[in-house]
């Protein structure tokens, strides 16, 4: 509030007519009382307008970027403030002279090991940012410089600037490789402007509309929940946001894993609004490292980034299982999400881009039969490389081929016996589905022979798995080994006291009289119809188990797919060793799904069908492959002999040619003309 303002109205003395004749002496008083007083108010507000923070209301508006995060209103005293948000706030700003983010990337690698080498990863974060953002220079931050085959290749994009490893910032002990990292990654940007990227970090679309911010993160998590992660930074050298972060580092505790990488940015961004452009989650950190995105990424293929600037592999995340053995082979030939998006980058220039037919979501089956997929579980051609994991074609037409990890086949394969074996520790198929598949009418088909006098129990031969439900057919011991359903409910109310709540005991179908370690061949038939509360399965075409109050929650939930000698992790997280206690061991052969319920008739014509009908779909397709390429064969061969042939006569007319001019020559010497 400004300070009071001296009274204008004037008194006027009756007998001088005069402004305060009477009382000249208390006039001067007052005036000098109220001038000190003001005074005082006026310093009192000026010392309250620099303890108090002033903070910037308007967010940055871009036209090409997503809508930010909603605004929280600031602390409006001092005392509220957290320690960083006062640093930040009283920190003396140099101003930006840039007008745009330059189109510089940068990479930091080569800070943890002596002898650090370059994963086909990290060539791929690098070869996505030169093709497709097209930057005017890549720098390579590293203290130890990498070496190997595909630092070869990248070496051809990069600039290369070595880096002292920071022990210490404002006095505070840097020792973890990934908080120097941040370290040398905000420095870098402060200098030299331009985007950052991890190197896990790969390029799906230009930034160039990403640009004319002053400052640029994505949110980690639906609403930043997580904060904002700091796997790619765009700013322009000596970015005001950037200044602040960094002065942040004065309170730095390396304990806190992701506290001033991930939490602080997305605190700060609410103080500092105008300072920032924010983007949604699904710019470069969508799918997210849980299990669900993990999942999305490797092993579904369900999602196809087109509202991604880039995608974030969680490299730490994956690293253990699920990205453990990838090669050029394996991106090539394994159909998931993630595979398709990437293996573009591994093209050779003029080679097409576009997705292959195997890459296509698809939400619904497309046969009128309603079959979904037709895996025959059969070893790879020998023109095929055997990669860890290997992909499991399937012969139904809809595209949806899986993948087996730590499988190996039988050798050689017969008519009588299942091919691909699983050795119940790590081995596991996973089959992906469509995305509108649910469990409203289901059934999945296979044959499985498990080792005699096998006696783990609760080991996994199924798990079906929505976002709400699992549902595993796995191994109780009793007098036998058999199989019984066990089914985990998430997200659901479970509350022994409602009587609406769902209780996973209910769903569950105890163990049937039927051996599954007899050391024979059977034939596993799991039909599920949410409409008619019935669960079934059949064992060689006969009804082993059944539940006619099967009514799970959320029936309209997408089936994530199809496990089969392995669950996905339970307790455990992907990033964690494989739960071998959960693995089923035996060898498995033939695995077929419809989006519909078989009853008994159905499931004995698939029974006394057997597989010979998937072997002879394969081998048929087998054979038209190799009578087309004998085709394309001969008609090149064909080609061949007409250009040379036309080559020939070419050669034989100019032969002909010659000879005539030369006899025409030989005539006029000897006068014959």
């Amino acid at each position: 509030m400004p300070p009071p303002l001296i009274p204008t109205s004037i008194q006027r003395h009756q007998k001088h007519n005069q402004p305060f004749a009477a009382d000249s002496r208390n006039f001067y008083v007052r005036v000098i009382l109220l001038a000190l007083f003001g005074t005082l108010v006026f310093f009192q507000l000026l010392s309250s307008s620099t303890e108090t923070p002033t903070f910037l209301s308007e967010p940055l508006q871009h036209a090409e970027a997503p809508q930010q995060q909603q605004q929280l209103p600031p602390p409006q005293q001092v005392s509220d403030l957290p320690p960083e948000i006062f640093i930040a706030n009283t920190t003396v700003i140099t101003p930006s002279t840039a007008t745009r983010i330059p189109n510089i990337v940068h990479f930091v690698h080569g800070l943890k090991d002596p002898d650090p080498q370059l994963d086909l990863i990290h060539y791929l974060a690098i070869k996505s940012a030169h093709d497709v953002l097209n930057p005017t220079k890549i720098y390579f931050h590293y203290h130890y410089l990498p070496h190997g085959e595909w630092f070869d290749r990248a070496r051809l994009f990069l600039t290369l600037r070595h880096v002292e490893l920071p022990t210490k910032i404002y006095n505070n002990s840097v020792d973890g490789y990934a908080h120097r990292a941040d370290i040398v990654r905000l420095d870098a940007l402060l200098e030299f402007g331009g985007i950052y990227m991890d190197m896990d970090l790969l390029s799906l679309k230009p930034f160039a509309p990403l640009l004319d911010a002053h400052f640029v993160m994505g949110e980690e998590g639906q609403g930043g929940w997580s904060g904002l992660c700091n796997a790619v930074i765009l700013a322009r050298p000596n970015a005001p946001f950037l200044q602040r972060w960094r002065a942040t580092y004065k309170t730095f505790d390396q304990r806190n894993w992701n506290h001033h990488s991930v939490v602080l940015p997305g605190i700060l961004a609410k103080y500092f609004p105008d300072e920032v452009c924010v983007l949604g989650y699904k710019a470069f950190f969508w799918p997210l490292w849980d299990k669900k995105g993990l999942r999305t990424m490797y092993l579904e293929k369900s999602y196809g980034f087109e509202e991604n600037y880039g995608i974030h592999l969680w490299e730490s995340a994956a690293r253990v299982n699920l990205m453990k053995g990838i090669t050029v082979d394996v991106v090539r030939t394994v159909d998931n999400s993630l595979y398709c998006e990437i293996r573009r980058f591994l093209r050779e220039k003029g080679e097409g881009t576009e997705r292959d037919e195997g890459c296509v979501i698809l939400e619904r089956t497309q046969r009128p039969d309603r079959l979904v997929g037709h895996w025959p579980l059969l070893p790879p051609g020998p023109d095929t490389p055997i990669t860890d994991p290997l992909r499991l074609s399937d012969i139904s037409g809809n595209h949806l081929s899986g993948l087996v990890r730590q499988g190996t086949f039988a050798d050689p394969v017969t008519a009588t016996a299942p091919t691909l074996h699983l050795n119940g520790r790590d081995s596991y198929i996973f089959l992906p589905l469509p995305t509108k598949l649910n469990l409203t009418d289901l059934t999945v088909s296979f044959w499985l022979q498990v080792p005699a006098h096998y006696t783990k129990e609760g080991a996994v031969a199924l798990m079906l798995h929505t976002d709400h439900i699992k549902v595993n057919l796995e191994t109780h011991l009793d007098q036998s080994l058999s199989f019984a359903i066990r089914t985990l409910l998430y997200g659901v109310n479970t509350s022994p006291d409602d009587d609406d709540a769902f209780s996973s005991g209910r769903l569950d179908v105890p163990a049937g009289p039927h051996p599954v370690n007899d050391g024979s061949v059977h034939h596993y038939a799991l039909a599920i119809s949410h409409r008619r509360s019935r669960l079934t399965l059949y064992v060689d075409g006969s009804v082993a188990l059944s539940s006619v109050a099967w009514r799970p929650p959320n029936p309209e939930a997408v089936v994530r797919g199809v496990w089969i000698g392995s669950p996905e992790p339970e307790d455990r997280n992907y990033q964690d060793p494989w739960d071998e206690q959960r693995c089923l061991e035996g060898t498995v052969r033939d695995v077929r799904v419809w989006e519909r319920e078989m009853g008994v008739d159905e499931v004995r014509g698939v029974v006394e069908e057997g597989w010979d009908e998937g072997v002879r779909e394969e081998e048929e397709e087998e054979e038209e492959e190799e009578e087309e390429e004998e085709e394309v064969e001969v008609e090149l061969a064909l080609e061949e002999d007409r250009e040379w042939k036309e080559a020939h006569e070419k050669v034989e007319e100019q032969q002909r040619k010659d000879e005539e001019s030369n006899n025409d020559d030989e005539a006029i010497e000897g006068g014959g003309w």
